[in-house]
């Protein structure tokens, strides 16, 4: 993937609306600690993220802002951080 992962837009989707606008990912997508939302991501030039801009309940991110947003508690529970630990 050329320019990965600068190419990529990710979008955090409320579950309830996840197989009307993403389709049946529920089993295999990344989900909130609350299971309400999900995160999934398309290159820049997906036809898909224009009906997404329609959505107040979805946002779109860049690489740097998923990340970001990955890393909080909402996402992460800190002591499941293997990573982020002084191992």
């Amino acid at each position: 993937m050329e320019k990965y992962p600068e190419n990529q837009i990710y979008c955090i989707v409320p579950v309830s609306e996840v197989v009307k606008l993403v389709g049946e990912v529920l089993d295999i997508a990344r989900r909130s600690l609350d299971k309400k939302f999900i995160v999934w991501h398309y290159n820049k030039d997906n036809e898909k993220l224009k009906e997404f801009l329609k959505y107040d309940t979805v946002k779109l991110l860049s690489h740097a802002e998923a990340l970001k947003l990955m890393a909080t508690e909402v996402w992460q529970k800190k002591e499941l951080n293997y990573f982020s630990s002084s191992n």
